[in-house]
């Protein structure tokens, strides 16, 4: 004899079919029922959209300072923020600003410089003793010439000159670009282009580039106008750049007053790669102007 299905199922299916929880069995077949576990509560809306503010002020925040540079932060979040610290004297999330940054702050270095200016000392601390080292620094570089725009440049682009002895280190590299044929507002104006010139070794490096600018015929006055408009070239290697593209420019049958020539009025013909250079030289060549476009 077949049976129907018993009283417990069809008070379920009853449930089922009416949109009413359904009761569980603790244990196996025959067990007794329990009831479905109690759904969450829903938090009020006004709890929730606390929350959402709380998650995504710090969000907006840190948008925000990355693509403006600016603080954005409101009073509700005041506490909260994504900025690293400019620079900390110990591991305390507390700790305050050096006083080389606290000094920079106050002669008109932006936030963001004086955040460059720390990170280019790595692990160690941004601490460099005002009195002695950042006050007489930034004296001599307005000594040179140098505008307050760009000092902060100079500053933010080579940090480490706080490091430097001003005797031993950074005027010598003057009074050698004076003895190369560079003085005046041209020292300014070198140092503000490629400030990391001012770290740079005399003898290793400095020297021997332009004793090679001599012996592939410039002059001494051709020399100091090539400084002056492409001190970068002081950074190039002589083995992997500027010998390679002389040869470069020999191959395409340049003679020695003409690479001379180019030289002098295009010094940054040399910071290009190989094949640009190559087939730049190439078009000129094609269309009969080789110095005299550039």
């Amino acid at each position: 004899v077949a049976r129907g299905p018993s009283p417990p199922l069809i008070a379920t299916a009853h449930r089922r079919l009416a949109g009413a929880p359904t009761m569980r069995r603790r244990s196996g077949r025959g067990g007794p029922l329990a009831p479905p576990p109690p759904r969450p509560v829903p938090l009020p809306l006004p709890l929730r959209l606390m929350l959402l503010l709380f998650v995504a002020a710090p969000v907006t925040q840190c948008r925000s300072w990355l693509m403006t540079g600016r603080d954005l932060r409101g009073p509700l979040v005041a506490g909260l923020t994504c900025r690293p610290r400019i620079t900390l004297q110990s591991s305390s999330s507390e700790a305050a600003l050096s006083p080389a940054a606290e000094h920079l702050l106050s002669i008109g270095f932006s936030e963001g410089q004086v955040r460059k200016v720390a990170s280019r000392f790595g692990k160690r601390a941004f601490n460099p003793d005002v009195e002695r080292s950042v006050k007489p620094v930034l004296k001599w570089l307005s000594s040179l010439g140098l505008s307050d725009l760009q000092v902060q440049k100079v500053v933010s682009s080579h940090s480490t000159i706080f490091r430097s002895s001003l005797d031993a280190y950074l005027k010598p590299i003057v009074q050698w670009l004076a003895a190369v044929g560079i003085g005046g507002d041209q020292v300014a104006n070198v140092i503000a282009k490629f400030p990391a010139l001012l770290g740079y070794s005399i003898e290793a490096k400095l020297k021997p580039t332009v004793q090679w600018l001599l012996d592939i015929g410039l002059g001494e006055e051709q020399i100091a106008k090539v400084i002056a408009t492409f001190p970068n070239l002081l950074s190039l290697s002589l083995e992997v750049n500027l010998k390679p593209k002389v040869q470069a420019l020999r191959d395409q049958g340049l003679g020695q007053a003409e690479i001379s020539r180019m030289l002098v009025s295009f010094p940054q013909l040399v910071s290009y790669s190989p094949k640009r250079l190559t087939h730049r030289m190439a078009v000129f060549a094609a269309q009969g102007r080789l110095a005299s476009s550039l």
